[in-house]
């Protein structure tokens, strides 16, 4: 049975106030509406609602079923406006982040921090992994925002990406390669070295990747480790050469950045979300925040 909406909701007003009048007066029209919608619902229904006397106005007992059902509908209805509406005004929801490791400590933690002391009731659920899976998970909606390490093969038409920064990647050594301060290395010349790198599965060894391969020269790490900080301290004490991002670099005086001979491409960092006409609230606060602060 397929009953208009509004007549529910004159129903409701009426059963609610036991007055034709009064229901009026809530809905803002005339008493004569509010007796036709009445009339309207009782004929597309087969029965009668109301008892009416000149004094008062009373449920039938199928009134006062019906009423108990359109009652938590309307309550439902009302508790799910209030509960968007405070979603809208920050004061509930949670906040899903895919970031890598990397980018956590390096840039996201003071965003984070902004963001949390202007809206301390939005609960924060970060996911760390490496940003091919963050574009997965955002596709997936099983995050709402990353923050990620961007290559052109990861753009996606569904996707809104904000580019907040470019960054170069540098390779390093440590103490124990100090003869290779003062030379001008060649792509060839670093093969020829112990080399460093992350894992497959990341964006930083994937770019690695075809910067060698652009140079017609296939890499083979001697070590693959998952963490940029610890590429670093294997670097500090003599293992071999490393590939960074250059930005993790100043808190690391005991490794220094290798001159080359050879060029290869930036990097951007940026913020993405799943294309929506309407972004939640904590997506574009976030993204406002993420968006209008300083990189480091």
């Amino acid at each position: 049975m397929d009953i208009q909406m509004e007549l529910y909701r004159v129903f409701y007003s009426c059963a609610k106030h036991l007055s034709f009048s009064r229901a009026a007066e809530a809905l803002f029209v005339s008493q004569s509406s509010v007796s036709q919608s009445v009339k309207n619902l009782e004929k597309q229904l087969g029965v009668g609602l109301f008892i009416r006397t000149t004094k008062k106005v009373q449920l039938t007992s199928e009134g006062a079923s019906l009423y108990e059902h359109v009652r938590i509908a309307f309550e439902q209805i009302k508790a799910g406006e209030e509960e968007l509406l405070s979603l809208q005004n920050l004061e509930a929801g949670t906040l899903r982040i895919g970031v890598s490791d990397t980018l956590s400590k390096y840039f996201l933690i003071p965003h984070l921090q902004t963001f949390h002391m202007a809206y301390p009731k939005i609960r924060i659920h970060i996911v760390n992994q490496p940003s091919p899976k963050s574009v997965a998970s955002i596709l997936s909606s099983e995050i709402d925002v990353a923050i990620v390490n961007l290559l052109e093969d990861m753009v996606n038409p569904l996707l809104s990406v904000h580019t907040l920064t470019t960054f170069k990647d540098v390779f390093i050594a440590g103490d124990a390669f100090s003869a290779l301060k003062d030379q001008s290395l060649s792509a060839q010349d670093l093969l020829a070295l112990p080399l460093i790198s992350l894992e497959q599965n990341s964006t930083t060894r994937r770019f690695f990747d075809m910067v060698f391969s652009s140079l017609d020269s296939p890499l083979i790490p001697e070590i693959e480790i998952g963490s940029v900080d610890l590429i670093i301290e294997l670097v500090r004490i003599g293992l071999g050469i490393g590939f960074v991002p250059a930005y993790t670099l100043p808190t690391h005086s005991a490794v220094f950045p290798l001159t080359l001979n050879f060029d290869y491409p930036s990097r951007a960092i940026a913020l993405i979300y799943r294309k929506s006409d309407y972004p939640t609230a904590p997506v574009k606060k976030f993204s406002e925040i993420v968006q209008n602060h300083a990189f480091f």
